[in-house]
């Protein structure tokens, strides 16, 4: 199984950081953070590109999460866009 997102699900990530999106993001390892959806980029570690959603947690502290280490995003607030997005690796 790949690590990669669908481009539709990538797209939840960009609607939620136009809007800046309270989300509960449920990671992989099941824990879970609380934040507003501020951005996303690639950032490289050695030879690795990994493409991450930046979060600003309720401490007005960033939180750098990996998109492949996110298992879904719940919008905290009702919205047109979405409630709930599981990911699935494609």
């Amino acid at each position: 199984m790949s690590n990669l997102i669908s481009c539709a699900q990538y797209d939840y990530f960009e609607i939620a950081c136009m809007h800046h999106y309270e989300l509960e993001i449920t990671l992989k390892n099941t824990k879970q953070v609380i934040g507003i959806a501020h951005n996303l980029k690639v950032v490289k570690e050695g030879n690795v590109r990994k493409e991450v959603l930046m979060v600003l947690l309720p401490c007005d502290e960033e939180m750098t999460i990996a998109l492949i280490d996110i298992n879904k995003i719940r919008a905290i607030k009702d919205n047109p866009h979405f409630r709930e997005v599981r990911l699935t690796r494609v």
